[in-house]
């Protein structure tokens, strides 16, 4: 539900969003290197503890699921703003 809400925020607030989901059916639609390289930044909506060793030069914005789904375009927002974008 968060990867949705964060696609739909990211879509009206006119960015280009790739979500990659970790949970108990294993990682789907992994980020690339690349990706992860021309990103602005990275958001991370998560309950428990994630390894951010692969995005560590980037801005990263953490949350929790909840609020992933409640206030997503806030989310996208202040990650943004963190940014400096």
């Amino acid at each position: 539900m968060a990867a949705a809400a964060l696609e739909r925020a990211g879509k009206k607030l006119g960015h280009e969003i790739k979500v990659e989901t970790q949970g108990s059916m294993g990682m789907r639609n992994e980020l690339t290197p690349q990706e992860i390289a021309d990103a602005d930044i990275v958001v991370f909506a998560s309950d428990m503890a994630v390894s951010v060793e692969r995005f560590k030069a980037k801005s990263i914005h953490t949350v929790g699921v909840a609020q992933a789904v409640r206030d997503s375009v806030k989310v996208l927002q202040e990650a943004l703003v963190a940014a400096g974008k």
